[in-house]
């Protein structure tokens, strides 16, 4: 959100949760949360216990390791084996298709891959909200209101 204030990203797109007065927002649509893991890896669809005690990649922009599903999971006495952190889904795809880890992706994401299994993390994810985000300045750019509503017309299509 930094980079939306200092002028060097024009567009964010994410489940951003911290909104302020000088960035705009438009949502995009509700996106649900699947595990992920390569096709033919030792586990399709674990439970509660098998599901912490895999490797996991975790996809974090700040780098955390910990998050929300460690919380979740800390509730059921259980903890992650968390094997990376990287910034991105396709970063966390691409470990995943070279191991047998498992990562947390957006289900419409993973749909338009081959080579994984998506199965429903056995807690209870919340939906997120997918929105586009830009700062105030460009509000009124004519070339940030095209891009935005390019962004908006895909948006409706998957809805």
């Amino acid at each position: 959100l930094d980079r939306l204030r200092d002028g060097s990203v024009d567009l964010a797109i994410g489940g951003y949760s911290q909104r302020a007065g000088d960035l705009h927002t438009e949502h995009l649509v509700d996106e649900t949360l699947v595990g992920v893991v390569r096709t033919g890896a030792p586990v399709s669809r674990p439970g509660l216990g098998r599901f912490a005690a895999l490797d996991h990649v975790v996809v974090s922009r700040r780098g955390r390791a910990r998050g929300p599903i460690d919380d979740l999971l800390a509730g059921h006495g259980l903890e992650r084996r968390v094997v990376a952190v990287v910034p991105s889904f396709s970063a966390a795809i691409a470990l995943v298709a070279q191991s047998d880890a498992v990562t947390v992706a957006p289900r419409r994401f993973v749909s338009v891959l081959g080579g994984f299994a998506a199965f429903r993390v056995p807690l209870d994810l919340p939906v997120v909200d997918v929105v586009q985000m830009w700062h105030e300045r460009a509000d009124a750019d004519a070339a940030s209101a095209w891009l935005r509503g390019r962004v908006s017309a895909v948006a409706r299509r998957l809805r």
